[in-house]
């Protein structure tokens, strides 16, 4: 109601000047009149004039008063209390806005207490209404914030109106941040009378902020500690920000190159490239991905980038934020993976010897190609073809030099094939070619000229003569041979193997149902024949042959005999009874004890074996241990008659083995004995058939081996 008082008080000073003036028109009123009438009451007597005189003048102040004092002042009254009525209901009108209202109002007097508080603010600080009244607003802040408050006290005495944070204090002790936007309050007389302040809660907006604080705090920790390079660059390509980890890939710090154009960075190619991406990103509004290789300082690097446009309130890309990663040794081992993917796979496909398909490679390509071959009705030929007098070349010669023969021939495949052609080995000493829209005329062609190649290339020797070097051939044409891989595979052996049954160096297809090429045959196919011969005539040398090459080279091994040796020793083995060529099949296979006939047959395969062998260069230790493996050291064997030590290393070691075998060995006549045996034989015949030594040596051996008890190794020489 103060207010109220001081809307009316100013009401009422009119209405006393109101009155002052009314009286003084109605003295004028008055003097007036008095000379209008004055002739008029002379005329009447004396006491009636003076009656009628004093009624009158009543009369007409009555009237002035009336006129001029009671109806306005009536209807300014009036006017006044509806003014006032107006007041009342504004006065409770706002009241209620601010009682309801979602922000604080908080009203102070000059003294800094509390005169009013809505209903919100009290509820933010956790009291009622009628108990933070009278209080100082110091009561409802912690003592850090004193000093600040009477500062802003002191600026509203002042006429200050301001907006501020300000942090409170609950009724339970805890903190409540507020925005506060206050303004001063004067009373009736223009004195300072304390402050209006309206209060926003702004805790959980304080919170957000802690909260976006600590993040970006943790962000660019994360940023600063990456070893990625993490940068910021805006639509004039000048680089906002960057972290420790990018900035020392250029050699600085972030402040000595923050604000500097990529050009200045980066060379003019490289910054083209970036600016050219950039702008990828300012246009699109996307992110962007790519790899490029940089050059910081001393080195270049590859690195992989991702590049997100950073935008501004109105949703324009201002920035665009960068991530770098080096992914130079990434690349490298991804290189090197794929290296070895790939060698893996060509491994996985191709022969490691010659480097041309293997026999898996070979089925697989060949299934591919009889499917192409008959959707578009084109002739495929197969040719299959196998190295004459191979094993006995390898068991010769080593398989380094086995190894080089085989890398010689797949360059003369390689050098007389299409590019197109499919090459491989089949296994061991056998080639395969796929011939695509191939007929057999064209297949036997190229056969012709892998023999030509072979004939121009024989294997060298150190010191000694060109070995030459023949192969056999089969050829199988689809669709008369048939138009599967098993029936052109098929064919193709079977026409091999009636090449090698003409004495090998032969073509053979079933289109000319006949053969290409001469008979001539080399040594090492004449061997090969040979041994097949003997195993034919009886299947007992052949096995007995590889057993006695394994013994052999075994001894050799056991007394540290040179590789050269036991190369030899191995060669020997299989090729000592290749004189039993000569041998009648019915000497060979009599199963019952032979006459001084017989065995003056059977003595003559070893001078046989030593002709045959002599046609084979660089065999000469070979020669002298099939020449003398049935020597005795007691001087009775044949056929020189040599004893002890006239008798080659080689052929003793030989002749125990030779023995041990064809003890143990089934023949078609006779049950091999057991080990044991045929041990305490080896052990009679030490010292007057068999080497003593050698002997003893091979008996170990077979200890080793587990071939025999072990008991009963003592040797008595006579």
């Amino acid at each position: 109601m103060v207010v109220l008082s001081f809307l009316i008080a100013p009401f009422r000073r009119v209405a006393v000047g109101a009155l002052i003036l009314v009286s003084a028109a109605v003295l004028v009123a008055h003097v007036s009149l008095e000379t209008l009438l004055a002739d008029y009451l002379e005329a009447l007597p004396g006491p009636t004039g003076a009656f009628l005189e004093s009624s009158l003048l009543i009369a007409v102040l009555y009237s002035a008063l009336h006129l001029l004092l009671y109806r306005p002042m009536a209807l300014r009254i009036g006017a006044l209390e509806q003014t006032a009525e107006a007041l009342r209901a504004g006065e409770e009108h706002y009241r209620r806005i601010v009682e309801t209202a979602n922000e604080g109002v908080w009203v102070i007097d000059a003294e800094s207490k509390t005169v009013f508080v809505n209903a919100k603010m009290a509820a933010m600080l956790g009291y009622a209404v009628d108990e933070m009244l009278e209080q100082p607003v110091f009561a409802y802040m912690g003592a850090e914030n004193e000093s600040m408050l009477r500062r802003m006290r002191q600026r509203r005495r002042r006429g200050v109106a301001e907006q501020y944070e300000l942090q409170l204090l609950r009724k339970d002790g805890t903190a409540l941040w507020t925005l506060v936007s206050a303004a001063p309050r004067y009373d009736t007389g223009g004195r300072y009378a304390g402050g209006l302040a309206m209060v926003t809660d702004i805790s959980a907006c304080k919170r957000a902020d802690e909260a976006l604080r600590a993040s970006e705090e943790r962000y660019r920790g994360l940023a600063e500690a990456s070893l990625d390079i993490i940068f910021v660059i805006d639509r004039a390509g000048f680089l906002r920000y960057i972290n420790t980890f990018g900035a020392r890939m250029h050699g600085a710090r972030p402040s000595e190159i923050v604000g500097r154009h990529l050009e200045d960075l980066f060379p003019p190619a490289v910054a083209d490239r970036q600016e050219c991406i950039l702008r990828k990103v300012f246009e699109g509004g996307e992110p962007v991905s790519d790899e490029m290789t940089v050059p910081f300082r001393d080195r270049e690097i590859r690195v992989s980038a991702w590049l997100v446009p950073l935008k501004d309130g109105d949703g324009e890309v201002s920035a665009v934020m960068g991530i770098a990663r080096d992914i130079t040794e990434r690349k490298r081992l991804e290189e090197e993976l794929a290296y070895r993917y790939n060698e893996a796979r060509h491994l996985a496909d191709h022969d490691p010897v010659t480097g041309l398909l293997n026999h898996r490679a070979i089925h697989a390509r060949l299934e591919q190609e009889v499917q192409r071959a008959g959707r578009n009705d084109r002739p495929l030929s197969v040719m299959v073809m196998d190295l004459d007098g191979f094993k006995l070349f390898n068991d010769t010669y080593g398989h380094p030099a086995g190894d080089t023969v085989l890398q010689g021939i797949a360059a003369i495949m390689k050098g007389n094939a299409r590019e197109f052609d499919l090459l491989g080995r089949y296994g061991g000493d056998e080639f395969t070619a796929i011939l695509p829209d191939t007929d057999a005329e064209g297949a036997l062609a190229l056969a012709e000229r892998f023999r030509a190649g072979l004939r121009e290339h024989p294997y060298r020797v150190a010191d000694g003569p060109p070995i030459p070097l023949h192969m056999s051939f089969g050829v199988a044409t689809c669709p008369k041979d048939g138009c599967e891989p098993h029936e052109l595979i098929g064919c193709a052996d079977a026409n091999l193997y009636e090449s090698k049954q003409r004495g090998g160096d032969t073509i053979t297809s079933s289109e000319t149902s006949s053969t290409m090429g001469d008979v001539k045959l080399s040594a090492f196919g004449v061997l090969d024949v040979l041994v097949t011969a003997v195993d034919r005539k009886d299947h007992y040398t052949r096995t007995h042959s590889e057993q006695v090459a394994d013994y052999i080279v075994a001894i050799a091994q056991a007394m540290g005999l040179s590789e050269e040796s036991q190369r030899t020793l191995r060669v020997a083995g299989l090729l000592h009874d290749v004189g039993k060529i000569g041998v009648p099949d019915r000497v060979l296979r009599k199963p019952g004890r032979l006459d001084e006939d017989e065995l003056a047959f059977v003595q003559q395969h070893v001078t046989l074996g030593k002709m045959i062998i002599n046609e084979v260069p660089n065999l000469t230790d070979v020669i002298a241990a099939v020449g003398s493996h049935h020597e005795r050291v007691d001087g009775l064997g044949y056929p020189r008659g040599l004893k002890n030590g006239e008798i080659p290393l080689l052929g003793r070691i030989m002749a125990v083995a030779d023995a041990y075998s064809a003890m143990t060995t089934d023949r078609p006549y006779r049950k091999g004995i057991n080990p044991d045996e045929a041990r305490a034989e080896l052990l009679r015949a030490a010292g007057t058939q068999l080497d003593p030594d050698i002997v003893r040596i091979f008996l170990r051996v077979l200890d080793e081996k587990g071939q025999s008890s072990g008991e009963g190794t003592e040797i008595h020489v006579a």
